[in-house]
């Protein structure tokens, strides 16, 4: 079947700083099409976190599989299922990962999905090739989106373990309707975007992604803005590899920012203390997952309303980040010492890690992208590494 030319898939972002600045949608794309079912309905779905990713299991044309459930995606299913279903060809798009990079993919159009009793028919699904590290290292089948669930509520409370779907928020339980906050919808995949509020000086929209396990990243360009408008503090840069691993793999070696913010606000939720990292040259800033461990989600797709619900019964959460003066990420066959944040410790760059105090890192790339690291809980750490000679060299590490 001929391919019909698709826009590119992309998410619009601003951030206004006194002024606000953002770019028109585009005209309505083929990945908002199908996902019809019958009213009302409501389900709870048992899931898995791992690593900051919620894994739930499904049926797609009655085969058993397992789903990664990402707001900050559409639909996605790799080749060899695709063609196990021989589904239509529909269309293609310009798939972009969290870091820009992008390939033009296939569109096919899944005949149902099944998620505990509800049944989503005909739903548009981008097809991306086999052997992707997403898919092989958390053992998944495909990603489960937002143009899945643009007609529906979905309610994330990883604390108390808890999905739901339902057709109407009333339906959840404990979701206070005085607690709404404006969203919108990427007008190509439904991902929804909202507008957050940085130190009461600037503000940002942004995808809120359940698949990144950051708590909010922001564009190279817009990190460069709030420094000059003095609304971060403690600007820092590094130049290497990026330790977030995507749907394309690892990202290529680039300058990377971070830098202190003092608070940010999602409705009326404030977080104080936030470490930011940029993400290069994406157009795209993301509110992730870990805004998951302070707080319950229900995102009202139909009525473009989110809703957040503090586990501490407080509007006012102390995260409280630490900096570390090295960041390691997985490149050249191992974990290594990429992003350096202070210049004193350039020696140990790009050699491996082999250990850090008592508890070493395990071995191989998907131990690494499914292994979460609590380092940020600790006082001190002593990182272990090997030289390209074979010394061994032991670096204690302080937060600051």
């Amino acid at each position: 079947m001929k391919h019909i030319p698709l826009m590119k898939l992309s998410i619009v972002l601003s951030l206004s700083i006194l002024i606000f600045m953002g770019c028109s949608p585009q005209a309505t794309s083929v990945l908002n099409r199908g996902g019809e079912f019958m009213d009302p309905f409501y389900v709870e779905l048992p899931f898995t976190a791992v690593n900051g990713k919620i894994i739930v299991k499904g049926k797609i044309n009655g085969k058993s599989k397992r789903f990664i459930l990402d707001t900050g995606s559409p639909n996605i299913i790799s080749e060899s299922l695709f063609y196990e279903l021989n589904e239509n060809i529909i269309g293609e798009t310009k798939l972009k990962d969290e870091f820009d990079n992008s390939k033009t993919q296939i569109i096919c159009e899944v005949d149902a999905y099944s998620i505990g009793s509800i049944v989503f028919k005909d739903v548009s699904t981008v097809v991306v090739e086999d052997n992707n590290p997403i898919f092989d290292c958390f053992e998944v089948d495909g990603i489960i989106g937002s143009n899945m669930f643009r007609n529906t509520v979905l309610h994330l409370d990883k604390i108390h373990g808890a999905v739901i779907i339902a057709s109407d928020v009333s339906k959840i339980q404990g979701v206070n309707p005085n607690s709404e906050i404006e969203i919108e919808l990427d007008v190509v995949s439904s991902i929804p975007m909202v507008m957050l509020n940085l130190n009461n000086k600037a503000k940002a929209r942004a995808i809120f992604d359940s698949g990144n396990p950051e708590f909010l990243s922001i564009t190279s360009e817009h990190m460069d803005k709030l420094k000059e408008f003095n609304i971060i503090s403690d600007y820092e840069t590094a130049y290497g590899y990026h330790p977030v691993v995507d749907i394309y793999g690892v990202a290529r070696p680039s300058e990377f920012q971070r830098a202190k913010l003092d608070k940010a606000s999602v409705g009326s939720m404030d977080f104080f203390g936030l470490l930011i990292y940029s993400i290069g040259n994406a157009d795209k800033a993301r509110l992730g997952s870990e805004l998951l461990n302070y707080a319950a989600v229900t995102i009202d797709y139909r009525k473009k309303k989110m809703y957040i619900k503090p586990e501490e019964n407080t509007l006012e959460v102390f995260v409280n980040h630490k900096r570390w003066p090295v960041t390691p990420a997985y490149f050249n066959g191992g974990m290594r010492v990429s992003l350096v944040w202070r210049k004193e410790f350039e020696e140990i760059k790009n050699q491996l890690v082999i250990g850090e105090g008592d508890a070493y890192y395990p071995e191989g790339f998907c131990n690494y992208v499914t292994f979460e690291r609590n380092a940020k809980f600790k006082e001190t750490q002593q990182i272990i590494t090997r030289t390209e000679g074979g010394e061994v060299l032991k670096t204690k590490l302080f937060p600051y």
